[in-house]
């Protein structure tokens, strides 16, 4: 037998970590000129694969819409910038003033966002929120006129993100009680 997993933090960061997901990739996707990534060939490829593993969970209201939270860890010193390469180009002047930075930057150990799935018609989107504001909405069909999927500048972090998600809707599915006592606790 399988046994459920017990849902807490250092489960859902060790999920991150094998796909090399934190919460820096999130970040660079939302800080774009537009806020809609449009996807087209094997990212639109992920999307589906991404929706229909989504489908495993209840839809809440219209437009196939499903969603959860996720907590993502904040990015390592290491993940964050190289040290020793901007302490020899004088921009720190120690690996402590390169980590108080870091730290600065990084304040949270881990970043809570809401992922939602959602379809209608030929309608595609993955929506990424912090329940406040729209972080980016990944589409198929973007409202926004002029934007063109490029394919290159999220590619890697969209790359992570879609791994990370397939991990987290299996254990969602396999343990939706205790995912869902954990968010809410947490």
């Amino acid at each position: 037998m399988n046994g459920i997993k017990i849902i807490d933090r250092k489960l859902l960061a060790d999920l991150a970590k094998e796909v090399g997901l934190n919460a820096s990739h999130l970040e660079a996707l939302g800080e774009s000129r537009q806020w809609e990534i449009a996807v087209d060939g094997d990212m639109l490829e992920r999307l589906v694969d991404i929706q229909h593993r989504f489908e495993r969970l209840a839809a809440m209201g219209d437009d196939e819409y499903r969603g959860f939270y996720i907590e993502v860890p904040r990015p390592t010193p290491e993940e964050w910038e190289d040290a020793e390469e901007l302490i020899a180009s004088e921009e720190y002047n120690s690996r402590e003033a390169f980590l108080e930075d870091w730290l600065a930057f990084n304040p949270m150990e881990t970043r809570w966002f809401h992922v939602a799935s959602s379809r209608y018609g030929d309608s595609r989107s993955i929506r990424v929120t912090d329940r406040k504001r729209t972080c980016f909405i990944i589409t198929n069909r973007p409202k926004c006129t002029d934007v063109e999927p490029d394919g290159t500048w999220y590619r890697e972090s969209l790359t992570h993100l879609f791994d990370y998600l397939e991990r987290m809707i299996d254990v969602v599915v396999a343990n939706p009680d205790g995912f869902n006592d954990y968010v809410a606790h947490n």
